[in-house]
């Protein structure tokens, strides 16, 4: 974020926005600014960080409330804002915005069938491995050589057995 040479001053503001379904803490706001402080003097630690959370479920009549609305809206020609109407009318009444959004929704569901396949493999894995070890009073290091498991797959498995204990 920053060039060879220039001052940490010259470091711009960041912004981490989350837009959650629901109200995360449960107060009913419609927006919750996270604020860094040193703890021992607490005063404000302002570094140019910013974290907000919005309350998806936040149905007011001011801006985030009309923001959240939109969000929820399906027709385009309903959206108040008039940028996310004119994006959700492109990806929803345009060939080439239905398109590119089967495109991302298809690469989506594929990274998470392959994430899953892989978690899944996982368990059933460890599964064996936990067998293996009640009922053939392997230790987790022979159960996990009879299976074959090596490498990544072989931390994490046995990762998963310390941390159940």
């Amino acid at each position: 974020m920053l060039d060879e040479g220039q001052e940490f001053r010259q470091l711009k503001d960041s912004y981490i926005i989350f837009i959650y379904k629901h109200d995360k803490f449960r107060k009913g706001l419609p927006v919750y600014h996270i604020d860094r402080y040193i703890r021992e003097t607490e005063e404000l630690f302002d570094d140019g960080s910013h974290i907000i959370y919005v309350n998806g479920n936040y149905k007011g009549n001011d801006e985030i409330g009309q923001l959240m609305n939109d969000f929820r809206q399906t027709d385009s020609d309903k959206i108040h804002y008039a940028a996310l109407a004119k994006g959700v009318k492109h990806f929803k009444d345009t060939e080439k915005g239905r398109e590119q959004m089967c495109e991302a929704v298809e690469k989506y569901a594929k990274e998470y069938a392959k994430e899953y396949a892989k978690e899944y493999a996982v368990k059933e894995k460890m599964i064996s491995v936990k067998n293996l070890m009640e009922n053939m009073k392997l230790t987790v290091d022979q159960a996990l050589n009879a299976l074959g498991i090596q490498g990544d797959e072989r931390k994490t498995i046995i990762n998963q057995l310390q941390n159940r204990n």
